[in-house]
């Protein structure tokens, strides 16, 4: 991946999250997210209602489109998650939207030593096949032939309706997946 050309996510258009992404939008690609639609339009007009960023930089971040479709985001390499995390009375933070912005990954590698995936990645490996219908995205990094066999349709359909499918390795027909190195 090239990350001098990697476009950008900003998700989150508040008082962190938009200065940032104008920040990065004057010099690269950089989508900013936002789920209130009325944030986003508002944005697209030229306009902050909160004063954290004057029309001119909004301007000058030529870089920069916002989206409340999270379709908009298949094209981004990077995630920069910037939502509240208001604290309560007892001063504990809570990380609810953080929750809802964030991901939970899942490896699937039928060849993988699940002791040295934990040890070298960090990561837990399913002992078996993934549950179908419940991912977001599906990346497909090593090129087993159990992978080739399944095909990209069995591939995605690990994946909820609309999930990404992001083949690293080329192993399928550039029709087939989302995205690819």
């Amino acid at each position: 991946m090239d990350l001098a050309r990697t476009t950008i996510a900003i998700i989150g258009l508040g008082y962190v999250g938009l200065p940032l992404a104008v920040e990065f939008g004057k010099k690269r690609r950089v989508i900013g997210f936002d789920v209130r639609q009325t944030r986003v339009e508002e944005l697209r007009a030229g306009h902050d209602g909160t004063r954290e960023v004057e029309a001119a930089e909004l301007k000058a971040a030529s870089g920069l489109t916002f989206s409340c479709s999270t379709d908009d985001l298949k094209q981004c390499g990077v995630f920069i998650v910037a939502v509240p995390t208001p604290i309560d009375r007892a001063n504990r933070p809570d990380l609810t939207l953080l929750e809802k912005a964030s991901a939970t990954v899942d490896v699937f590698d039928p060849w993988a030593d699940r002791d040295e995936a934990r040890a070298e990645y960090g990561v837990e490996a399913l002992p078996t096949e993934p549950v179908q219908g419940i991912y977001d995205a599906i990346i497909v990094a090593v090129g087993h032939r159990e992978f080739m066999a399944h095909g990209a349709e069995k591939i995605r359909a690990f994946g909820e309706p609309g999930a990404v499918l992001f083949d690293v390795k080329g192993m399928f027909d550039k029709s087939q997946s989302d995205g690819r190195l």
